[in-house]
């Protein structure tokens, strides 16, 4: 029998499939933004120190002297001649050179003297005046006293209420900033209008000041009745004085004519 036909050549294995491409990098991660610090904590001020001074009785220092600053140091120099029955300590007899060797300097008395024939008589003259002026300005800083005074009390109740509604109503991350006046005492048989800052940073400090000025209130009102009739006899005084003005200028002719050696 005739032989069987070969077989069929096997079919060629088919390409090996290309390998896969090598899959992409990832992008990198966006940075995340940075986290903003928390706000520092809500600090308290810091606690001060209750500060008690004396009121002032007169103006406010002024940087540059004027002739109201001459004016109410030569009146108030006469003044304390007149309650010191006629003499004037050696401190005093300074201060009043001083205060004339300032009007000097405020009054040009330099051309002055070096151009009149008579300077000591001009000199005078604007002591006289400046004098004068002084004593106004005197009267009117009593009377104002006088008129604060008359109203401590009232105004002392009135820190109380605006203490009582602050514990109630203010925020306590700030001071609560008040101030008051009372009288008190200067020396043996004098007296002065002292102003408190008292520290209040709480409501129950709020409380403690109205209950301190609730305590002594009685004992400051006392005083302050003191003291009126003081300022009212140191209104007598100073009334009476204005005409004495002239004769304390000439008794002070020969400081006028030290002050007239230092302008050479």
């Amino acid at each position: 029998a005739p032989a069987k036909k070969a077989a069929k050549p096997a079919k060629k294995a088919a390409p090996a499939k290309k390998a896969a491409k090598p899959a992409k990098k990832a992008a990198p991660a966006k940075k995340a933004a940075p986290t903003p610090p928390p706000p520092p904590p809500t600090r308290r001020p810091a606690r001060r120190a209750a500060t008690t001074r004396r009121a002032p009785t007169g103006p406010p220092p002024k940087a540059v002297p004027d002739q109201s600053t001459v004016a109410r140091a030569v009146a108030s120099l006469a003044l304390d001649k007149v309650k010191q029955e006629g003499q004037l300590s050696v401190r005093q007899q300074e201060q009043l050179r001083r205060a004339i060797a300032l009007g000097a300097h405020v009054l040009g008395w330099g051309a002055m003297v070096a151009s009149s024939d008579d300077p000591l008589t001009e000199a005078v003259k604007d002591l006289n005046r400046l004098g004068k002026r002084g004593h106004t300005i005197l009267g009117k800083e009593l009377a104002e006293e006088y008129a604060s005074k008359k109203i401590e009390i009232t105004q002392l109740e009135k820190i109380q209420k605006q203490l009582a509604k602050a514990a109630v109503k203010h925020d306590w991350n700030l001071p609560f900033d008040i101030d008051y006046r009372h009288t008190a005492r200067a020396g043996s048989d004098g007296y002065v209008t002292k102003i408190v800052t008292p520290v209040v940073t709480t409501a129950n400090e709020a409380q403690d000041v109205i209950d301190l000025i609730e305590k002594r209130k009685e004992a400051w009102n006392k005083l302050r009745e003191h003291m009126l009739v003081a300022l009212k006899a140191q209104q007598k005084v100073l009334a009476g004085m204005k005409d004495s003005i002239p004769g304390f200028i000439d008794s002070a002719k020969t400081l006028v004519l030290e002050v007239f050696d230092t302008l050479h």
